[in-house]
This record gives structure tokens, C-alpha cells and sequence, in this order.
């Protein structure tokens, strides 16, 4: 058996930029919604609307980002996915060994893995890959492609 590289890749940069922009966002539709409230002008209710959606949006988007961990250590293969503001972590841990992978696909910021369960029967896991980098996403794939190739 050759021995692997442990392979660590994760999208905290990506979700940090996220978050920024988003309260920086944010913070300025607060500022007109205040703005809206205090002053007089033609436009106001429809301004205020308009500020209202944006923040709902803005809500929604804060609360769907998720922080990607995903590490291949010698013969497990683990994937985690939070909420960054979560302080323990509380996220979805996936955990499998190396040798039970039997393919993978990644087509656009999406991987599938396909696995073969000790229970009986495949199993495939999907991935959205967020804020991952081409050049992470090379070395994903070299790797899932070696421990395929050499399993």
C-alpha cells in the first residue's frame, strides 16, 4: 500500500470575505432603513420596503453560508460542515475509511462520492463545495483519484 499525504483543504477564507461583506452590507441597509424612518421624502414607504427585503435577504443568506473542512488522513477520509457563528462545533461529520471508496465525481462546486457500506449495498454522499478553490479542487481530486487507484 503507498503511503498518503495527508490532505487538509477547508473554505475559511471564502466564508470570512462572506460574512464581512454580508455585515458590511447589512449595516448600511440598517442605516437607510433608520434614514427612512427619521426623514420625509416622496419615496419613503417604497424605500423602506425595498431596505426591509434587502435585509431579510441579507438574513437568509448569513444563515445558509456553511464552513467546509475536509481532511484525508492517511486511511480516513472525514468531511465537516457548520455555521461559522456556531462556537462549539456542531456540524454534520462525515467519517469514513479510505479503502471504502469506490468513485467520486466533482462537476462545478458539487461532489459526489460514492462508498461502499460494511452494512450491505453503496452508499453516495454529496458535497456542495463552497468557496473551495480551483487549485483546491485539484488537489481533491488528485487525491481521491490515488486512494482510488492504489485501494
Amino acid at each position: 500500500m503507498i503511503e498518503r499525504n495527508m490532505v487538509k483543504l477547508n473554505n475559511r477564507k471564502y466564508v470570512k470575505l462572506f460574512l464581512y461583506a454580508v455585515l458590511l452590507l447589512s449595516g448600511f441597509d440598517v442605516l437607510m432603513i433608520i434614514g427612512c424612518l427619521t426623514l420625509s421624502f416622496q419615496y419613503k414607504i417604497m424605500m423602506l420596503a425595498a431596505g426591509i427585503v434587502l435585509l431579510c435577504g441579507f438574513l437568509i443568506a448569513l444563515s445558509a453560508i456553511r464552513a467546509i473542512e475536509f481532511e484525508i488522513s492517511r486511511e480516513i477520509i472525514s468531511i465537516k460542515c457548520y455555521h461559522p457563528f456556531q462556537k462549539f462545533w456542531q456540524g454534520t461529520l462525515i467519517e469514513f475509511p479510505a479503502v471504502t471508496l469506490q468513485g467520486f465525481s466533482i462537476t462545478g462546486s458539487m461532489l459526489m462520492l460514492s462508498i461502499n457500506k460494511e452494512e450491505g449495498g453503496p452508499a453516495d454522499i454529496s458535497v456542495y463545495l463552497q468557496g473551495i478553490t480551483r487549485g483546491q479542487l485539484k488537489k481533491l481530486r488528485n487525491s481521491l483519484e490515488q486512494i482510488i487507484k492504489y485501494s
